[in-house]
């Protein structure tokens, strides 16, 4: 998706980033669940955002990407 071939090495590199942050961030989050309101809260939290993210990528599938 990055139109430039000089900068597809720095947009990988990017999107590396952003996701092992995320991946930090959610394993942060739902560590402290587990720890602060139990095992079952924390799982439950996870599925609810997962069953969230499926729903979004059904109805939003394929806008803005260039074709």
């Amino acid at each position: 998706l990055v139109p430039d071939r000089s900068l597809r090495g720095t947009a990988y590199g990017v999107m590396g980033t952003v996701n092992g942050i995320g991946d930090f961030f959610s394993s942060l989050a739902v560590g402290l669940l587990m720890h602060f309101a139990g095992i079952p809260t924390a799982f439950l939290a996870a599925a609810g955002v997962m069953m969230i993210g499926t729903i979004l990528l059904a109805t939003v599938r394929g806008a803005g990407v260039a074709k």
